[in-house]
């Protein structure tokens, strides 16, 4: 695992050394309504859980495709919205997101002049583009950056393998959505089930018809034919599909 050290603090603008940074010269964050809790959740875990391993006080997460700004993915601690920590943090991640590497890896950074204040990020390469997990940590010293870094490379093999699997849990959360809104759209009633012949899926039009009990009925997740010749009739179509 490379590890590096690096000030970002701005020799010509002295607040910038302190770590106040003008807002204007950090990069710009694209923070996202469309992660909703079921997308959201197992990162938020996986993150908290890697902030506590390191034993950082803030935790900032972001997606980065080379065409946008950054994507906050999740933040959490000290790392609130338009703060000195999260355009530090932010300009942290972006640094590393843009420099080429085909594996997971981490880097240091101090916060300005003060050696106590420092941040690792690690980035890891998925499918379109690079997810950063950036730490602060207020104050640390050189052999509490040495057991971070310890603790960083211990969980970087599990570090890509999971934002792999997320990413591909994403996407394929994404494609069902999609697929249940074009059914959805659809003029034709359209029902899914299982090899069980239990219900999981009704489109608007397929609910209405439900509702109206008219010809086909639904108990729970199963579904019954007006007659019992009709019921009969459904579960042989179902048995034989």
């Amino acid at each position: 695992m490379a590890t590096q050290l690096r000030s970002i603090a701005s020799r010509a603008n002295p607040l910038a050394s302190r770590g106040f940074v003008p807002q204007d010269q950090g990069p710009a964050l694209i923070r996202s309504h469309n992660l909703d809790d079921e997308s959201v959740e197992p990162l938020a875990h996986f993150a908290r859980e890697m902030n506590r391993e390191l034993q950082g006080d803030g935790l900032l997460v972001t997606w980065y495709d080379g065409t946008t700004d950054p994507l906050v993915l999740f933040a959490e601690g000290d790392c609130t919205p338009q703060s000195a920590e999260e355009r530090d943090m932010a300009e942290m991640s972006l640094a590393v997101a843009r420099q080429p590497s085909g594996s997971a890896r981490s880097q240091w950074r101090l916060r300005g002049e003060v050696a106590e204040s420092a941040l690792l990020t690690t980035s890891i390469p998925a499918e379109g583009g690079i997810v950063t997990i950036t730490t602060l940590f207020k104050r640390i010293g050189q052999a509490a950056r040495v057991r971070a870094s310890d603790t960083a490379a211990r969980l970087l093999p599990l570090v890509q393998p999971f934002f792999k699997m997320w990413s591909l849990r994403l996407r394929t959360l994404g494609r069902v959505k999609a697929l249940t809104s074009a059914l959805d759209n659809s003029d034709v009633g359209i029902l899914l089930v299982d090899s069980q012949g239990q219900l999981t899926f009704a489109n608007n039009v397929a609910q209405s018809m439900l509702a109206q009990d008219d010809g086909l009925r639904r108990k729970g997740n199963a579904l019954y034919g007006a007659r019992l010749a009709d019921t009969l009739r459904l579960q042989a179509a179902l048995e034989h599909a």
